[in-house]
């Protein structure tokens, strides 16, 4: 996983998006495949469900990081399997390339889904 630590050039398109919007102006913009763009957060009951099978929900060991998510399988809470964050974002967002991102290592609900 990739950790985002937003720069000044993204601040400063925010700014300039900003003032376009207030003036009416607008403006066309080629995305430069460098910078990545955030699909959105991911959805871990759905991860669990579609790796392991609809008895599984997603579990997390409280106040730990963003690698605290697991899977149990609600009929035998022994049963506790890993879930792949980066495998759930390319099927949640239908998108091959799309890989999983915290903004918070130590914030378990950081995590986000984004593709270069």
């Amino acid at each position: 996983m990739k950790q985002n630590r937003p720069g000044r050039l993204r601040r400063r398109l925010t700014a300039l998006g900003l003032a376009a919007l207030a003036s009416g102006t607008v403006i066309g913009v080629i995305a430069d495949p460098a910078f990545a763009v955030d699909l959105g957060g991911l959805d871990m009951n759905d991860a669990c469900q579609r790796q392991h099978g609809e008895g599984f929900m997603a579990h997390m060991v409280p106040f730990t990081n963003v690698d605290s998510w697991t899977c149990v399988n609600e009929n035998d809470p022994n049963d506790v399997r890993k879930v792949d964050v980066t495998r759930q974002c390319r099927e949640q967002y239908n998108e091959p390339k799309a890989y999983a991102a915290f903004y918070d290592y130590r914030n378990p609900f950081s995590l986000y889904c984004k593709v270069d």
